[in-house]
């Protein structure tokens, strides 16, 4: 694993690039002339929800990629993150129509019989899951390009993380997401103006202020391994 400062440097410089970018959109608007006021401020809005998805995937993709480089076997990880790097076994699971890499067994004929045997071969085979190198999927980290708060509260919850930090930043998010939205499907134009632009952008800077301490802190101090 990198140490505090690797990681706090390439979490932050990630960031850094796009908000300077955020900058240089917000510096023109404060120059151009009156009427083209709105067609800038809603780059700026664009600009704004895209770096914010952009940074969200690529943070948990982060520390996906550092827990699945370290070479840990699933029992060694939290309960959460046992749970995420098991992700395809639980998908098989589901498929009760043929067997597969993690269930092998042929199923019975029997429709009321194939869900219990497969129940059964789950427990059999737990202890041998639990001995794999964990490989979460990048997948957990999908924004969905539609980052609402419910899909964030998923990456955080399927990752470990407490939601309760993010919460009180819900409506921000999905009124953010709304203004891209709108000005991509046309609608809505005349209320762009009324946008507030400088509220929404702190918030979504506390959230991924907040975001990057969760991974570093994670990563740094061992936090995503079981605990006895």
């Amino acid at each position: 694993m990198k140490d505090y400062d690797n990681i706090t440097a390439e979490l932050e410089n990630d960031w850094n690039w796009r908000f300077t970018e955020l900058v240089r959109l917000e510096n023109t608007y404060k120059i151009v002339e009156e009427n083209s006021k709105i067609v800038v401020r809603k780059a700026q809005i664009l600009l704004l929800y895209s770096h914010f998805e952009g940074y969200v995937k690529f943070a948990f993709l982060y520390y996906i990629v550092a827990i699945n480089e370290s070479s840990i076997k699933i029992k060694d990880l939290t309960s959460m993150l046992k749970t995420a790097a098991m992700h395809n076994v639980f998908r098989e699971y589901k498929n009760l129509n043929k067997p597969g890499r993690y269930f092998p067994k042929e199923l019975p004929n029997e429709t009321e019989l194939k869900e219990c045997s497969r129940r059964l071969e789950f427990v059999e085979r737990y202890h041998l899951f639990l001995e794999n190198i964990a490989r979460i999927p990048d997948e957990i980290s999908d924004t969905q390009s539609n980052l609402k708060p419910e899909v964030l509260y998923k990456i955080l919850f399927q990752l470990g993380f407490s939601l309760d930090s993010f919460k009180k930043y819900q409506g921000e998010i999905q009124k953010l997401l709304n203004y891209r939205n709108n000005i991509a499907h046309g609608v809505h134009q005349e209320n762009i103006e009324k946008f507030p632009y400088e509220k929404i952008k702190s918030s979504i800077m506390l959230i991924i202020e907040a975001i990057r301490e969760l991974i570093r802190d994670s990563l740094c101090e061992n936090r995503y391994l079981h605990s006895e």
